[in-house]
């Protein structure tokens, strides 16, 4: 990549963090590839959290608001500023109070309401963890999380689907317990049985044309690494796509018995899955059984380049990659491999070791290795 390449605008210029987890305060400029080259333990991944909530209008989903606060303090703020055209920036802040439920947004130094921040901001944020390396591996709760956040990161209305369909599946589980117990009857699960049903739409409805866009992504192809490979994704679900609210209640009610002994919700999407097959002359087999552990490594960078390109088609907004510790997972070879493939987007990438090899690649970038930072 050279100089002739610059990024368009807006563009992410500076973060600035006070009273943010481990960090007391800390500010620094960001460029267009930005290197945290800190040991383990000094708050790299804090400062990407911090520009996660600032260009996602919300704390990362296992993150709650007392945590983000640091130890002995009552509240937090988070700032940055966006470069609309050469010169010209415009500041936005976040407010992470411990005593409030919800977190407190800003704009120009004037206090703003979320959807106002998030409609004058331009930008997302979409973080790469070394964990989703390992994505396709590892528990399913993992591939729902990954389907979940690429639904809230182009839709700000899904994270409200989601919290009522879990408050919906909480409350039918205390009753099928209770029924359990014998404390209620079969008929008192019926009120849960409506509501249940209303949210699962809703939640079904997202997630189903989440895998829609994926399916069809990866039937373009996903680049060099993978060409000689024709893969297919495939969701794993109990409810037929085409379910009506008529199909939803019979199937409730075809497994009351075994969900009333079990004492919880046997489906629904918190149950779904996914996994991806490859075509062979003797017929299809799991992605995982095949390739190697370097492919699939590619396969997980691909799912990351459709959330890209799906926040972006959603939304129409320039979006920063964040990468923790990403160079964990891959030599410098790899790493610039995978680098390039991403290095028309704004980079903010943290490591513990040396990575020389990325800086000589972005050559011509304006490429920040910090090292010694305003921290206090």
């Amino acid at each position: 990549m050279n100089s002739s390449e610059a990024f368009a605008f807006p563009r992410l210029c500076s973060v600035r963090l006070s009273s943010y987890r481990n960090h007391a305060r800390l500010e620094t400029a960001i460029s267009d590839c930005t290197i945290l080259c800190w040991p383990n333990g000094s708050g790299k991944s804090a400062i990407l959290e911090a520009l996660f909530c600032l260009l996602n209008g919300r704390l990362p989903q296992d993150r709650r608001i007392a945590e983000a606060v640091r130890d002995g303090e009552e509240a937090s703020v988070l700032s940055c500023r966006i470069e609309r055209d050469a010169g010209l920036a415009e500041l936005f802040g976040i407010h992470i109070d411990t005593s409030k439920s919800a977190l407190g947004f800003s704009r120009a130094g004037e206090r703003t309401t979320r959807t106002g921040y998030m409609r004058a901001l331009g930008m997302r944020a979409i973080m790469f963890h070394p964990i989703e390396m390992n994505l396709l591996y590892l528990a399913p709760a993992l591939r729902r999380e990954f389907l979940d956040e690429t639904a809230a990161l182009a839709d700000a209305d899904f994270v409200r689907v989601r919290r009522e369909y879990q408050k919906a599946l909480v409350a039918r589980n205390r009753m099928l317990k209770s029924i359990r117990e014998g404390s209620a009857g079969i008929p008192d699960l019926a009120v849960w049985d409506e509501l249940f049903i209303d949210r699962l739409a809703a939640y079904m409805r997202v997630r189903m044309d989440i895998c829609d866009r994926i399916t069809a992504f990866f039937a373009e192809g996903v680049g060099e690494s993978l060409e000689h490979y024709r893969l297919t994704y495939r969701y794993h679900s109990k409810i037929e796509r085409n379910a009506t609210i008529q199909d939803l209640h019979a199937m409730l009610s075809a497994i009351r018995d075994r969900e009333i002994a079990a004492g919880h919700t046997l489906s629904g999407p918190h149950t779904d899955d996914f996994s991806f097959e490859i075509s062979m002359w003797e017929g299809a087999r799991d992605a995982t059984a095949y390739l190697s552990r370097g492919e699939m490594k590619h396969l997980v960078l691909a799912l990351k380049a459709f959330q890209v390109r799906h926040i972006r088609a959603c939304l129409d907004v320039a979006v920063v990659l964040l990468f923790d510790d990403f160079f964990s997972e891959f030599d410098d070879a790899h790493a610039r491999t995978v680098l390039d493939r991403f290095s028309w987007y704004q980079l903010v990438l943290s490591s513990q070791r040396d990575i020389s090899a990325v800086r000589e690649h972005f050559e011509g970038v304006s490429c920040v290795d910090i090292t010694d930072i305003t921290n206090t």
